[in-house]
């Protein structure tokens, strides 16, 4: 059988000439998303969706070659830098899954991640086992993280201390727990980079509750409005809805 397969450019998102964490705004914040065979794809792609809507962020996709990468359920990820052609990160992220056990013997991805261990102004994040791979590169001893649930016992043999919520950050180090987790952590991470407003707005564009829900319901309306008037593609889809109104027959009270 035929499998899907995703192709992705590098995507820079928003434009600017000035940049510090924190303000949101400004010169491009680099971020890299590790892909190795078999990563549940859910822990990668979830993530990728939220962080190529921090304003001015640039993605990359790194793998060991361009070739297309099997995610454990079939589906074929096209990476767009390689470890050695990846421009240095603001942000590393590392995915989990089945495949996690064999990378953590490949030499260059380990060594990939473990460089980031003494460069200055990174977050180093993951999701689900891919904390493991974290571990395995030396990076959590002595560090507070979380996994997946059934591998919370693992960390310890990583020298890490298990903490059981969704997000935990101890220094650079943020880790998330498993699969759908990937959401929360990279809106963590968006909130850390921009503003909790960055965080506010990513989530209620990808209609994520567990941010937004915190903000009052009048807030939450307002930026609704403001998300629909800066949309470029309402307007199309409200002319495209009239037209199909028109030939269904359907009368709609303006």
């Amino acid at each position: 059988m035929e499998r899907s397969c995703i192709r992705i450019p590098a995507f820079i998102a928003g434009s600017g000439t000035k940049r510090r964490y924190g303000d949101g705004v400004g010169e491009k914040t680099v971020i890299g998303l590790i892909l190795f065979p078999d990563a549940t794809q859910l822990d990668l792609t979830a993530p990728y969706e939220v962080f190529a809507r921090i304003p001015n962020s640039e993605i990359y996709i790194v793998s060991d070659t361009l070739d297309p990468v099997r995610t454990e359920r079939g589906l074929q990820i096209v990476p767009n830098t390689t470890y050695d052609t990846c421009p240095t990160l603001n942000v590393l992220f590392v995915p989990g899954g089945p495949g996690q056990i064999a990378a953590q013997h490949n030499k260059k991805l380990m060594k990939f991640i473990a460089e980031y261990a003494d460069t200055p102004d990174v977050f180093i994040t993951s999701v689900c086992t891919g904390a493991l791979l974290l571990g395995a590169a030396g990076l959590l001893q002595n560090k507070k993280a979380t996994t997946h649930w059934s591998c919370m016992d693992i960390l310890p043999y990583m020298g890490a201390i298990p903490v059981n919520t969704p997000v935990v950050e101890d220094g650079k180090i943020i880790t998330g727990a498993g699969v759908t987790n990937g959401i929360d952590l990279a809106l963590y991470v968006a909130e850390k980079l921009g503003s909790k407003e960055v965080a506010e707005r990513i989530a209620r564009q990808v209609e994520y509750p567990h941010i937004s829900q915190h903000a009052n319901k009048a807030h939450t309306e307002q930026l609704s409005y403001e998300l629909l008037a800066a949309n470029p593609y309402r307007k199309a889809r409200l002319e495209a809805a009239r037209e199909t109104a028109k030939q269904l027959g359907v009368s709609i009270a303006l």
